[in-house]
């Protein structure tokens, strides 16, 4: 580490001593005239037979096709361009209606030898038409693809594909080197296919045209087209790449099978990188065989977690294009070949960002908050006749009705909805007819639940069944009240620290009482429902813990003492990890519990006294090494002092040696800092932050406190200014800081 600051140190005064030396030079008394202009204008006049040509648009656009603009011809014919790049090769292209479509290309040598000042384009009108016959095909070069619009650039002409892909359209303007044909469909990609006059028939046919579907590149990376097929045995992916491909992109192809709710979902990863070959060949030093895993229930897969389950296929790879064509038998899927197949197709890449996966796609629109769950309508359905046809909305209308235990309308109920994730849709409030109405998303199921003062709270469930059909009717009964009780207990948080001003609430009834000083409280006419209470556990920065008390335990009219809750703080990461804080004599104690961790994954906590911020690093257990920070040589905990508003993660050599690691599935390490360590005294109010850092090449930190984004490269970036630090203050919990 000590190594790697003072590489990146000495690098930092490299650049600054650059970044000076250039600044000298430029207040040289020379005028500039030493610094080399690196644009230039590129301009030039359309015309047609010698004649200029007003209302062409003309598009200038980079090597890396970055427009520079768009400018439309007067009546002089002229257009210009300014700051085109020396550096860049150029494309040119004019477009009018009436004209064919002319691209002139730039190169760099043509721009920085003069050939910028272009003189006269000229755009050519027809000089032949002529009925042309031909086949619209997909990238195997033999499939008819039906419904596709066959074009003329810059000319109204159209035909459409019939259902072998053949198309005839009359009166088609030549020009003196041929014609461009467009092809363009729903979910297909745009192609212009280029005829060469020598290579139409005298019969006016000109053979086969491409048609195929895109999925657009990520981070300038991949673009893949593909076509899908239907052999006699055995369904073929004909794909082709428009760009390299990175190590860390990959293509993902999923085929959904059968019903909508116990339908299969085969689910096929194929690397594809054109510098290091295909899936099967060595990928960066590894074996990516393709592989597929089967799901039984569709809505409830995660298509990132893979299995090494061999899927029965047959691949081949040309480097040469960059194509790829993929066989996958009917039978390994449990299909015949006039089958009606769900398909979506994904170009994935793990792009470094805070995101982390992204997903262009046809036939599916990945959810944006990673949970990466697949709904059946979120695939395209592929026909016997090749065609795609998009499914149903993902929306459905789920409502009822909310009655008394005599069968009446009960109106102003609560109603509210909470999916299997944890969304909660808006509240709605029955009226006179007791009715409500929801639009949910087909995606999860989820749980209804409706409260009204006086009566027992009811739930109901929506399951992925109901949320397949057109609509959904719940009818829900609301329950007398059985009586009311009182109950007392206390709160504590994972180290056996009373927390006090924790919020006690009855669900679904406006009952509240906060705890003491010693964590404890007394909550009194509760009202129990005939088969129990909820009570609710609620504080600043914890964890909401619900206790269910059946109606059996509950003593009616009497005092019941219930057993002390545990409240505990959360983050997220590679596995929900809790934590909590108590104040001892000598020093603050930390104790962390995790489900898993990886050799990667350390902790980033920060203490905030007064304007000082101390920073540690810790990692709870290695599951590779069996070890844990602090424990060997190689991995010292640290700990670094900033005195100031902000503070940055980086390494020193101090150390905090009072880490006790866990192990096993279930981590639960405890850390002791001294007061002395930190300057503070036990009855201070102090500051703190934590988050888990994940170094598996990009940052994942999903924090309590504070909501990071790390930015492991450069440590300056990943200041944390003292407000956004929860307080902590004597009575065991957190407070939320000053704005």
């Amino acid at each position: 580490m000590k190594k790697f600051l003072a590489l990146l140190t000495a690098l930092l005064l490299v650049l600054s001593f650059g970044a000076l030396s250039a600044c000298s030079d430029k207040g040289n008394d020379n005028g500039g005239d030493d610094v080399p202009v690196m644009t230039v204008v590129v301009s030039g006049r359309v015309v047609s037979g010698g004649d200029p040509v007003e209302g062409v648009l003309v598009t200038a656009v980079d090597s890396r096709d970055t427009e520079y603009g768009k400018v439309t011809t007067g009546a002089d014919g002229k257009f210009s361009f300014e700051n085109v790049a020396k550096t860049r090769a150029a494309t040119l292209t004019f477009e009018k209606s009436g004209y064919f479509t002319k691209t002139v290309e730039l190169t760099i040598s043509d721009i920085t030898s003069g050939k910028n000042a272009m003189g006269d384009v000229e755009l050519e009108s027809p000089s032949d038409f002529r009925t042309l016959t031909g086949k619209v095909v997909g990238l195997d070069g033999e499939q008819g693809i039906a419904g596709v619009t066959v074009g003329v650039k810059g000319f109204e002409n159209t035909a459409v594909s019939g259902a072998d892909g053949t198309f005839t359209m009359e009166n088609v303007p030549l020009s003196s080197e041929g014609v461009t044909l467009t092809t363009s469909k729903t979910l297909y990609a745009t192609v212009d296919n280029e005829i060469a006059l020598s290579d139409i028939g005298a019969d006016g046919n000109v053979g086969t045209i491409e048609s195929y579907i895109s999925i657009p590149a990520i981070d300038s990376s991949a673009a893949a087209n593909f076509t899908l097929v239907r052999g006699e045995t055995s369904l073929a992916l004909y794909m082709d790449f428009d760009k390299n491909i990175g190590g860390g992109q990959n293509i993902q192809v999923m085929f959904h099978i059968g019903d909508n709710v116990s339908g299969k979902v085969y689910n096929t990863m194929c690397f594809a990188d054109a510098n290091h070959g295909i899936a099967g060949v060595d990928f960066e030093g590894r074996d990516h065989v393709p592989f597929v895993r089967s799901i039984g229930k569709l809505v409830t897969s995660d298509f990132v977690g893979m299995t090494d389950e061999q899927f029965p296929t047959e691949y081949s790879y040309s480097t040469d294009d960059s194509s790829f064509v993929y066989e996958i038998p009917y039978t390994s899927m449990g299909m015949t070949k006039d089958d009606t197949i769900g398909v979506a197709i994904l170009n994935v890449i793990f792009n470094g960002s805070s995101s982390g996966w992204v997903y262009p796609a046809f036939g599916i629109d990945m959810p944006a908050d990673g949970t990466n769950v697949l709904n059946y309508q979120q695939f395209y359905d592929y026909d016997k006749d090749g065609d795609y046809t998009a499914r149903a909305a993902t929306q459905v209308k789920v409502g009822g009705a909310v009655k008394d235990e005599d069968g009446a309308p009960v109106s102003g109920a609560t109603v509210s909805v909470t999916d299997e994730k944890g969304t909660a849709y808006e509240s709605v409030t029955t009226g006179s007819d007791g009715k409500f109405e929801f639009e949910m998303s087909r995606l999860y199921p989820a749980q209804i639940t409706v409260t009204k003062e006086g009566y027992s709270v009811a739930t109901a469930e929506v399951s992925l069944a109901d949320l397949q059909g057109a609509s959904v009717t719940k009818d829900i009964v609301l329950a007398g009240l059985a009586g009311y009780a009182t109950f007392t207990g206390s709160v504590e948080n994972l180290l056996g620290g009373k927390i006090g001003g924790a919020t006690v609430s009855v669900e679904g009834a406006s009952n509240t009482v906060s705890t003491g000083a010693d964590g404890t409280y007394t909550l009194e006419n509760a009202p129990v429902g005939e088969e129990g209470i909820t009570l609710i556990y609620s504080a600043t920065a914890y964890t909401t813990i619900s206790v269910n008390i059946p109606i059996a335990e509950i003593e009616m009219d009497g005092s019941n003492a219930l057993d002390t809750v545990q409240m505990y703080n959360e983050f997220g990461g590679n596995g929900h990890t809790k934590f909590s804080v108590v104040r001892e004599e000598t020093g603050l104690r930390f104790v962390f519990q995790g489900v898993s961790f990886t050799q990667v994954e350390i902790y980033w906590a920060e203490i905030l006294v007064n304007d000082t911020v101390y920073a540690y690093a810790l990692q709870p257990s290695d599951s590779i090494q069996n070890t844990a920070w602090g424990i060997d040589t190689l991995h010292p905990r640290f700990t670094r002092s900033t005195v100031g508003e902000n503070t940055a993660w980086g390494a020193v050599s101090e150390g905090n040696d009072t880490w006790t690691p866990g192990g096993g599935a279930n981590v639960e390490s405890v850390w002791f800092v001294p007061y002395s360590e930190i300057g503070m005294e036990a009855g201070d109010t102090f500051g703190f932050a934590v988050a888990p850092i994940l170094f598996a090449g990009h940052p994942n930190c999903i924090a309590f406190g504070y909501n990071l984004t790390i930015n492991v490269i450069d440590p300056t970036f990943n200041a944390i200014a003292p407000e956004h630090f929860y307080m902590y203050g004597a009575q065991n919990n957190f407070m939320v800081p000053q704005a």
